[in-house]
């Protein structure tokens, strides 16, 4: 059980540096903003990942596939926030499958084929700047 569970979590996200890692945090302790904090902060990475691969089959619980590994890889990081910029939907994901079998004989040729395909929703992809925000007094927090 625990390869499998490896399996679908590898390769799905990646970053590139931009600043300094830091110690590794726990992936809870990540806030999410959707726009640039107003406190000053220090950029540590771009983040990249999709929901593939996540299991999830609803639209909301691919964004939250997406979010969880974004803040995930932040806290590998060291960084306490992400800046979410693009969460949009990937390609398609087609799926087929076919059966055939055939029979030659003296009174003719009979063949039997099957043949099967669809399609599943796009996967979600999201993008986000990995941050290190200081902390800050609580009565110069922002509401």
């Amino acid at each position: 059980m625990l390869v499998l569970s490896l399996g679908l979590h590898a390769c799905v996200s990646s970053h590139l540096l931009v600043g300094n890692p830091r110690a590794p945090i726990p992936a809870g302790e990540v806030r999410v903003f959707v726009q640039t904090p107003a406190a000053p902060y220090e950029e540590i990475a771009i983040l990249e990942t999709s929901s593939a691969r996540s299991l999830a089959w609803n639209q909301q619980g691919k964004i939250d596939a997406v979010i969880r590994r974004l803040k995930r890889e932040a806290a590998r990081l060291g960084a306490n926030a992400i800046v979410v910029h693009v969460l949009a939907d990937g390609a398609p994901t087609s799926i087929g499958a076919g059966i055939g079998t055939g029979l030659v004989g003296s009174h003719g040729t009979l063949g039997i084929g099957f043949e099967s395909e669809g399609s599943t929703t796009a996967e979600k992809i999201g993008r986000a700047t990995a941050i290190y925000l200081p902390a800050m007094p609580p009565d110069t927090m922002p509401p």
